[in-house]
């Protein structure tokens, strides 16, 4: 099984009524040989500070909570042997998943753009999953834990 380290609550932060609760990160400790089978190829951005992965899933076999459907896995980590990764599922609402596209950033800030377009409900906006210089990692506005040595 794949390990994740990360215990911090759910995260999303939004501006717009219309946007909330659309997209949400689940921090996971592990993930079920399912999940793996499911995933398709990577999107990956690395910089000084680290680098972050987000492996969507298959378009046709995700997991699904209810009206949630997972958009894929995304992790952190500086890059250190000794060090933890942060990572969790993306999820979305299911009548949102077709706005929803992800992109790997062309800053030199290890990071992943999710963006909603749905400019007719008034909701067009990206949220990032980063790492920054002090190894906290963010999805949106939310601090979700910081990357730490094996040994902290």
């Amino acid at each position: 099984m794949l390990l994740l380290l990360s215990m911090m609550p759910n995260a999303f932060a939004s501006d717009n009524a219309e946007c909330k609760n659309v997209i949400r990160f689940q921090p996971v400790t592990e993930l079920s040989m399912d999940y793996l089978g499911w995933l398709a190829d990577p999107v990956s951005n690395s910089s000084a500070q680290g680098g972050v992965v987000f492996w969507p899933f298959d378009e046709e076999s995700h997991p699904t909570k209810g009206e949630w459907v997972g958009l894929g896995v995304v992790l952190a980590n500086t890059g250190d042997i000794s060090s933890r990764s942060i990572g969790g599922i993306i999820w979305v609402r299911r009548e949102w998943q077709s706005r929803i596209t992800f992109e790997a950033a062309q800053q030199r800030v290890a990071r992943i753009h999710f963006i909603v377009q749905a400019k007719q409900a008034g909701c067009d906006k990206t949220i990032d999953f980063e790492i920054g210089a002090d190894q906290t990692v963010h999805f949106g506005a939310e601090s979700i834990g910081r990357v730490k040595s094996l040994v902290e």
